[in-house]
Protein backbone atom coordinates (compact mmCIF):
# COMPACT_ATOMS: atom_id res chain seq x y z
CA UNK A 1 0.00 0.00 0.00
CA UNK A 2 1.33 3.44 -0.47
CA UNK A 3 0.42 6.60 0.86
CA UNK A 4 -0.24 9.07 -2.57
CA UNK A 5 -1.76 11.63 -0.11
CA UNK A 6 0.74 11.90 2.78
CA UNK A 7 1.78 15.78 1.35
CA UNK A 8 -1.85 16.86 2.51
CA UNK A 9 -2.34 18.67 5.92
CA UNK A 10 -3.14 16.31 8.30
CA UNK A 11 -6.38 18.36 9.60
CA UNK A 12 -7.53 18.63 6.12
CA UNK A 13 -10.86 16.60 7.18
CA UNK A 14 -11.14 17.79 10.46
CA UNK A 15 -11.00 21.66 8.36
CA UNK A 16 -13.17 20.82 6.29
CA UNK A 17 -16.01 19.52 8.80
CA UNK A 18 -15.00 22.66 10.56
CA UNK A 19 -15.72 25.31 7.47
CA UNK A 20 -18.65 23.37 6.37
CA UNK A 21 -20.55 23.96 10.05
CA UNK A 22 -19.27 27.95 10.51
CA UNK A 23 -20.91 28.30 7.25
CA UNK A 24 -23.51 25.98 6.29
CA UNK A 25 -21.35 24.17 3.71
CA UNK A 26 -17.64 24.37 2.84
CA UNK A 27 -15.96 24.13 -0.75
CA UNK A 28 -12.88 21.24 -1.22
CA UNK A 29 -11.07 22.18 -4.61
CA UNK A 30 -8.96 19.40 -5.80
CA UNK A 31 -5.92 20.35 -8.42
CA UNK A 32 -2.31 18.91 -9.28
CA UNK A 33 -0.01 21.49 -7.59
CA UNK A 34 3.84 22.47 -8.97
CA UNK A 35 4.95 19.06 -8.05
CA UNK A 36 2.22 16.96 -9.83
CA UNK A 37 0.65 15.76 -6.97
CA UNK A 38 -3.04 15.24 -6.52
CA UNK A 39 -3.72 17.68 -4.10
CA UNK A 40 -6.96 19.72 -2.09
CA UNK A 41 -7.89 23.25 -0.26
CA UNK A 42 -10.51 24.52 1.45
CA UNK A 43 -12.80 27.25 0.07
CA UNK A 44 -15.84 29.04 1.53
CA UNK A 45 -18.58 31.73 1.24
CA UNK A 46 -16.06 34.12 1.82
CA UNK A 47 -14.05 33.50 -1.30
CA UNK A 48 -15.91 31.12 -3.51
CA UNK A 49 -19.30 30.72 -5.33
CA UNK A 50 -20.33 27.52 -6.27
CA UNK A 51 -23.52 26.80 -9.05
CA UNK A 52 -25.05 22.93 -8.70
CA UNK A 53 -27.33 21.61 -11.63
CA UNK A 54 -30.75 21.28 -9.04
CA UNK A 55 -30.59 17.70 -8.76
CA UNK A 56 -30.46 15.19 -5.93
CA UNK A 57 -26.56 14.45 -6.61
CA UNK A 58 -26.00 18.51 -6.33
CA UNK A 59 -23.61 17.81 -9.63
CA UNK A 60 -21.00 21.32 -9.66
CA UNK A 61 -21.70 22.81 -12.76
CA UNK A 62 -19.59 26.02 -12.44
CA UNK A 63 -17.24 27.04 -9.53
CA UNK A 64 -15.60 30.89 -9.22
CA UNK A 65 -12.46 31.11 -6.81
CA UNK A 66 -11.25 34.72 -5.78
CA UNK A 67 -8.06 35.15 -4.23
CA UNK A 68 -5.19 37.55 -3.67
CA UNK A 69 -1.34 36.70 -4.43
CA UNK A 70 1.53 37.79 -2.12
CA UNK A 71 3.34 41.38 -2.24
CA UNK A 72 -0.20 41.77 -5.10
CA UNK A 73 -2.82 44.23 -4.30
CA UNK A 74 -4.59 42.94 -7.18
CA UNK A 75 -7.05 40.48 -7.30
CA UNK A 76 -7.82 37.64 -9.68
CA UNK A 77 -11.07 35.48 -9.75
CA UNK A 78 -10.48 31.64 -11.55
CA UNK A 79 -13.62 30.19 -13.18
CA UNK A 80 -13.93 26.17 -13.33
CA UNK A 81 -15.67 24.43 -15.78
CA UNK A 82 -15.74 20.56 -16.77
CA UNK A 83 -13.09 21.19 -18.69
CA UNK A 84 -11.00 24.32 -18.16
CA UNK A 85 -9.70 26.46 -15.98
CA UNK A 86 -10.80 30.62 -16.71
CA UNK A 87 -8.32 33.14 -15.14
CA UNK A 88 -9.54 36.44 -14.71
CA UNK A 89 -7.96 39.83 -12.93
CA UNK A 90 -10.33 41.55 -11.05
CA UNK A 91 -9.98 45.47 -12.23
CA UNK A 92 -11.67 49.06 -11.70
CA UNK A 93 -14.09 51.01 -14.08
CA UNK A 94 -15.53 49.46 -17.64
CA UNK A 95 -13.18 46.95 -17.61
CA UNK A 96 -13.61 45.06 -14.03
CA UNK A 97 -12.93 41.49 -15.33
CA UNK A 98 -9.86 41.25 -17.64
CA UNK A 99 -8.89 38.04 -18.82
CA UNK A 100 -6.03 37.33 -18.44
CA UNK A 101 -5.39 33.11 -19.89
CA UNK A 102 -6.92 29.61 -19.35
CA UNK A 103 -5.72 25.90 -19.37
CA UNK A 104 -7.54 22.59 -19.39
CA UNK A 105 -7.46 20.26 -16.19
CA UNK A 106 -7.73 16.52 -16.33
CA UNK A 107 -10.88 15.63 -14.38
CA UNK A 108 -13.67 16.01 -16.88
CA UNK A 109 -15.71 17.37 -14.58
CA UNK A 110 -15.48 20.80 -12.52
CA UNK A 111 -13.14 19.64 -9.61
CA UNK A 112 -15.18 21.03 -6.69
CA UNK A 113 -16.91 19.30 -4.40
CA UNK A 114 -19.43 20.70 -2.04
CA UNK A 115 -19.41 19.64 2.13
CA UNK A 116 -22.55 20.24 3.64
CA UNK A 117 -22.98 20.98 7.16
CA UNK A 118 -26.66 19.12 7.43
CA UNK A 119 -29.53 18.58 4.88
CA UNK A 120 -30.89 22.43 5.96
CA UNK A 121 -27.30 24.08 4.77
CA UNK A 122 -27.80 26.17 8.07
CA UNK A 123 -24.26 26.49 10.46
CA UNK A 124 -24.13 24.05 13.29
CA UNK A 125 -24.14 27.13 15.13
CA UNK A 126 -27.22 29.17 14.53
CA UNK A 127 -29.40 27.60 16.95
CA UNK A 128 -27.52 28.79 19.47
CA UNK A 129 -25.95 31.94 18.74
CA UNK A 130 -28.52 34.08 20.78
CA UNK A 131 -28.22 31.72 23.71
CA UNK A 132 -24.15 32.77 23.61
CA UNK A 133 -24.54 36.44 22.89
CA UNK A 134 -26.86 36.14 26.52
CA UNK A 135 -24.95 33.87 27.86
CA UNK A 136 -21.94 36.31 27.41
CA UNK A 137 -23.76 39.40 27.80
CA UNK A 138 -25.26 37.66 31.47
CA UNK A 139 -21.79 37.17 32.42
CA UNK A 140 -20.18 40.33 31.54
CA UNK A 141 -22.86 42.14 33.49
CA UNK A 142 -22.09 40.43 36.28
CA UNK A 143 -18.45 40.84 36.10
CA UNK A 144 -19.04 44.68 35.54
CA UNK A 145 -21.21 44.95 38.30
CA UNK A 146 -18.63 43.58 40.74
CA UNK A 147 -15.88 45.08 39.53
CA UNK A 148 -17.14 48.63 38.77
CA UNK A 149 -18.45 51.00 41.32
CA UNK A 150 -20.79 52.84 37.99
CA UNK A 151 -23.95 52.48 39.42
CA UNK A 152 -22.80 52.83 42.88
CA UNK A 153 -23.50 56.25 44.97
CA UNK A 154 -21.23 57.37 47.69
CA UNK A 155 -23.45 58.03 50.87
CA UNK A 156 -22.20 60.83 53.50
CA UNK A 157 -24.51 60.36 56.98
CA UNK A 158 -25.10 63.37 59.41
CA UNK A 159 -22.54 65.09 57.43
CA UNK A 160 -22.91 68.68 54.61
CA UNK A 161 -20.01 68.70 52.47
CA UNK A 162 -19.54 71.76 49.84
CA UNK A 163 -18.60 71.52 46.29
CA UNK A 164 -15.32 72.72 46.91
CA UNK A 165 -14.74 69.80 50.00
CA UNK A 166 -15.84 66.87 46.89
CA UNK A 167 -12.97 68.46 44.52
CA UNK A 168 -10.56 68.10 47.43
CA UNK A 169 -11.55 64.52 48.45
CA UNK A 170 -11.35 63.60 44.64
CA UNK A 171 -7.80 65.10 44.62
CA UNK A 172 -6.32 64.60 47.43
CA UNK A 173 -8.07 60.98 48.36
CA UNK A 174 -9.49 61.90 51.94
CA UNK A 175 -12.58 62.74 53.36
CA UNK A 176 -13.36 64.22 56.54
CA UNK A 177 -16.48 64.84 58.48
CA UNK A 178 -17.28 64.77 61.87
CA UNK A 179 -18.24 62.39 64.64
CA UNK A 180 -21.50 60.72 63.90
CA UNK A 181 -21.23 60.76 60.35
CA UNK A 182 -20.70 57.62 57.91
CA UNK A 183 -19.53 57.51 54.71
CA UNK A 184 -19.85 54.27 52.31
CA UNK A 185 -20.92 52.95 48.84
CA UNK A 186 -24.42 52.34 47.85
CA UNK A 187 -24.69 49.58 45.64
CA UNK A 188 -27.22 47.48 44.15
CA UNK A 189 -27.75 43.68 45.97
CA UNK A 190 -26.95 41.35 43.13
CA UNK A 191 -28.89 38.17 43.81
CA UNK A 192 -25.87 35.52 42.78
CA UNK A 193 -28.53 32.04 42.89
CA UNK A 194 -30.94 33.80 40.65
CA UNK A 195 -27.73 34.74 38.31
CA UNK A 196 -26.08 31.33 38.63
CA UNK A 197 -29.68 29.61 37.92
CA UNK A 198 -30.13 31.55 34.60
CA UNK A 199 -26.60 30.85 33.62
CA UNK A 200 -27.15 27.24 34.50
CA UNK A 201 -30.72 27.16 32.27
CA UNK A 202 -28.66 28.90 29.66
CA UNK A 203 -26.24 25.95 29.70
CA UNK A 204 -28.47 23.31 29.53
CA UNK A 205 -30.29 24.58 26.72
CA UNK A 206 -26.78 25.12 24.72
CA UNK A 207 -26.07 21.13 25.21
CA UNK A 208 -29.21 20.21 24.57
CA UNK A 209 -29.82 21.86 21.29
CA UNK A 210 -26.14 20.60 19.95
CA UNK A 211 -27.28 17.27 21.27
CA UNK A 212 -24.29 17.12 23.07
CA UNK A 213 -23.50 15.75 26.62
CA UNK A 214 -22.05 17.82 29.56
CA UNK A 215 -19.19 15.33 30.64
CA UNK A 216 -18.48 18.03 33.57
CA UNK A 217 -21.53 16.66 35.07
CA UNK A 218 -21.15 14.85 38.12
CA UNK A 219 -22.71 11.20 37.14
CA UNK A 220 -23.33 8.12 39.30
CA UNK A 221 -20.38 5.90 39.91
CA UNK A 222 -22.83 3.39 39.14
CA UNK A 223 -24.27 4.57 35.53
CA UNK A 224 -24.73 1.31 33.50
CA UNK A 225 -22.89 1.70 30.13
CA UNK A 226 -26.70 1.56 28.81
CA UNK A 227 -27.74 4.38 30.45
CA UNK A 228 -24.54 6.53 28.80
CA UNK A 229 -25.65 5.20 25.35
CA UNK A 230 -28.85 6.41 26.05
CA UNK A 231 -27.41 9.96 26.67
CA UNK A 232 -25.24 10.04 23.65
CA UNK A 233 -28.20 8.53 21.63
CA UNK A 234 -28.93 11.96 19.65
CA UNK A 235 -25.33 12.73 19.56
CA UNK A 236 -24.69 9.30 18.07
CA UNK A 237 -27.75 10.33 15.49
CA UNK A 238 -25.90 13.45 14.55
CA UNK A 239 -22.32 12.04 14.12
CA UNK A 240 -24.17 9.07 12.12
CA UNK A 241 -25.77 11.79 9.44
CA UNK A 242 -22.40 14.04 9.48
CA UNK A 243 -20.69 10.76 8.48
CA UNK A 244 -22.82 10.58 5.57
CA UNK A 245 -22.47 13.67 4.08
CA UNK A 246 -18.55 13.19 4.65
CA UNK A 247 -18.66 9.51 2.84
CA UNK A 248 -19.93 11.05 -0.12
CA UNK A 249 -17.22 13.96 -0.16
CA UNK A 250 -14.59 11.48 0.02
CA UNK A 251 -16.28 8.96 -2.45
CA UNK A 252 -15.90 12.06 -4.61
CA UNK A 253 -12.38 13.19 -3.91
CA UNK A 254 -11.60 9.06 -4.49
CA UNK A 255 -13.27 9.55 -7.80
CA UNK A 256 -11.19 12.62 -8.78
CA UNK A 257 -7.83 10.74 -7.11
CA UNK A 258 -8.61 7.83 -9.62
CA UNK A 259 -9.08 10.30 -12.57
CA UNK A 260 -5.71 11.40 -11.51
CA UNK A 261 -3.94 8.29 -11.20
CA UNK A 262 -5.47 6.91 -14.31
CA UNK A 263 -3.63 10.07 -16.37
CA UNK A 264 -0.34 9.87 -14.45
CA UNK A 265 0.20 5.91 -14.20
CA UNK A 266 -2.42 4.53 -16.56
CA UNK A 267 -3.80 2.41 -13.70
CA UNK A 268 -7.39 1.86 -13.45
CA UNK A 269 -9.35 1.90 -9.91
CA UNK A 270 -13.06 1.98 -8.76
CA UNK A 271 -14.03 4.50 -6.19
CA UNK A 272 -16.82 2.57 -4.71
CA UNK A 273 -14.41 -0.51 -4.15
CA UNK A 274 -12.95 1.82 -1.81
CA UNK A 275 -14.99 1.43 1.66
CA UNK A 276 -14.91 4.73 3.96
CA UNK A 277 -14.61 3.83 7.72
CA UNK A 278 -14.70 6.42 10.46
CA UNK A 279 -13.25 6.14 14.25
CA UNK A 280 -15.05 7.98 16.69
CA UNK A 281 -12.06 10.01 19.04
CA UNK A 282 -13.07 8.16 22.21
CA UNK A 283 -11.50 6.25 24.86
CA UNK A 284 -11.86 2.35 23.90
CA UNK A 285 -12.49 -0.47 26.57
CA UNK A 286 -9.81 -2.84 24.92
CA UNK A 287 -9.86 -5.15 27.20
CA UNK A 288 -13.35 -5.57 27.12
CA UNK A 289 -13.27 -5.48 23.32
CA UNK A 290 -10.64 -8.51 23.48
CA UNK A 291 -13.13 -10.56 26.15
CA UNK A 292 -15.48 -9.85 23.23
CA UNK A 293 -13.30 -11.39 20.92
CA UNK A 294 -12.32 -14.51 22.65
CA UNK A 295 -16.00 -15.10 23.94
CA UNK A 296 -17.15 -14.89 20.09
CA UNK A 297 -14.12 -16.75 17.79
CA UNK A 298 -16.15 -19.79 17.65
CA UNK A 299 -18.67 -17.74 16.45
CA UNK A 300 -17.92 -15.39 14.22
CA UNK A 301 -14.87 -15.29 11.60
CA UNK A 302 -11.41 -13.80 12.47
CA UNK A 303 -12.04 -10.41 9.99
CA UNK A 304 -15.56 -9.49 11.53
CA UNK A 305 -14.22 -9.78 15.37
CA UNK A 306 -10.74 -7.54 14.11
CA UNK A 307 -13.47 -5.38 12.63
CA UNK A 308 -14.35 -4.55 16.48
CA UNK A 309 -10.66 -3.25 17.35
CA UNK A 310 -10.28 0.61 16.52
CA UNK A 311 -6.39 0.59 15.75
CA UNK A 312 -7.21 -2.47 13.00
CA UNK A 313 -7.75 -0.24 9.62
CA UNK A 314 -8.18 -3.36 7.01
CA UNK A 315 -9.24 -6.35 9.14
CA UNK A 316 -8.97 -8.18 5.84
CA UNK A 317 -5.38 -7.28 5.69
CA UNK A 318 -4.08 -8.16 9.06
CA UNK A 319 -5.42 -11.48 9.13
CA UNK A 320 -3.19 -11.80 5.78
CA UNK A 321 -0.19 -10.58 7.73
CA UNK A 322 -1.58 -12.37 10.72
CA UNK A 323 -1.03 -16.13 8.50
CA UNK A 324 2.18 -14.66 7.43
CA UNK A 325 3.76 -14.20 10.30
CA UNK A 326 2.56 -18.05 11.23
CA UNK A 327 4.11 -19.22 8.34
CA UNK A 328 7.34 -17.23 8.89
CA UNK A 329 7.61 -18.87 11.95
CA UNK A 330 6.66 -22.22 11.04
CA UNK A 331 9.62 -22.00 8.01
CA UNK A 332 12.06 -20.42 11.11
CA UNK A 333 11.00 -23.28 13.65
CA UNK A 334 11.13 -26.20 10.56
CA UNK A 335 15.11 -24.75 9.40
CA UNK A 336 16.01 -25.07 13.40
CA UNK A 337 14.64 -28.88 14.10
CA UNK A 338 16.51 -29.36 10.45
CA UNK A 339 19.79 -27.94 12.01
CA UNK A 340 19.45 -29.95 15.13
CA UNK A 341 18.79 -33.16 13.64
CA UNK A 342 22.08 -32.41 10.91
CA UNK A 343 24.14 -31.95 13.89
Amino acid sequence: MIDITSHWDKEHNINLRKQSEIYGEAYELNYINNDGEFSATILTHLDAFVLEDGTVERNVVLALHQFTKKFDDKKYLDVYSDTEILHYELGTGKTKLNFIGKHNHIFGRVPVITCLANTERKSGFQDVISLFDAYNALNSDLVNEIADHRNAYLVIENAKLEPEDLANMKSMGIIQVPNQAKVYWLTKEINDSFVKNELDNIERKIYDLMDEVNFNENWASNTSSLALRNKLLDLENRVSMKEAIMEKVIKQRLKNLFIFLSKKEGKTYDYRDIAVKFTRNLPTDLVGLADVIVKLKEVCSQETLLALLPFVENPKLEVQKFKAGISDNSEINNSKNLGEIVV
